[in-house]
């Protein structure tokens, strides 16, 4: 029952925060769409006590593996999506999240 809690937690604020992606496996078998959340951090970080300032974004897609064409596809790197209004990105890494989704660091947008 907790699981089903979660997922549909989950979905609200999958449709609240969302946005289409069309996502291109690299294996084949697509491309298919679907929503998700991505999430494009600021990160800071100075050096030594000096001046010098390091900004950096690593983008995050957060993944229901139930939404890749209906889980009958796993998450590769390399493969690529459309995010509406973004642009096309890669994923160049991903971890599973252990509660039936995915988050996939990207790179671009291409």
């Amino acid at each position: 029952m907790a699981w089903e809690l979660a997922d549909a937690a989950i979905l609200a604020a999958r449709d609240e925060f969302s946005s289409a992606v069309v996502y291109t496996p690299t294996a084949g078998g697509g491309p298919f769409s679907f929503d998700a959340i991505l999430d494009r951090p600021y990160e800071a970080v100075i050096a030594g006590g000096s001046d010098v300032e390091l900004a950096a974004r690593r983008p995050v897609l957060d993944v229901r593996l139930a939404d890749l064409d209906d889980g009958d596809t796993a998450p590769l790197a390399g493969d690529t999506m459309t995010i509406d209004g973004v642009g096309t990105w890669t994923v160049e890494e991903l971890e599973p999240d252990g509660r039936g989704g995915v988050k996939l660091f990207l790179t671009g947008p291409a």
